[in-house]
């Protein structure tokens, strides 16, 4: 277990773990907005309403986790989970936008 909490208290390795777990958190919304279309507006605002509150309480698992398991790394870790998370947000959004700019929705104007 002592190795465990000293690869984890890498500062290398805690902020890329941090950086690829905070950016997976934010996929289960990429997924979720496959549903967003103008017939479906109701259910695509439920499944990405799920997807982000159970990326959050995921994400607080995970930071409540680390800091238990390795106290030392978690100052690297928390701010690159927040990071990774706002990295991955970005692209969800940014996805979503050129999806949305693409389709030939009669709703836009």
């Amino acid at each position: 277990m002592a190795e465990i909490e000293g690869f984890l208290a890498t500062p290398a390795v805690a902020v890329l773990l941090g950086l690829s777990l905070g950016a997976c958190l934010a996929a289960p919304m990429l997924w979720a907005s496959r549903f967003a279309t103008a017939e479906k507006a109701d259910f695509a605002t439920i499944a990405t309403m799920v997807s982000s509150m159970s990326g959050i309480l995921i994400g607080a698992g995970l930071l409540f986790g680390y800091s238990l398991l390795a106290e030392k790394g978690f100052i690297w870790f928390g701010p690159s989970v927040i990071g990774g998370f706002l990295i991955g947000l970005t692209v969800v959004g940014a996805v979503i936008l050129r999806r949305f700019a693409k389709s030939d929705d009669e709703t836009r104007s």
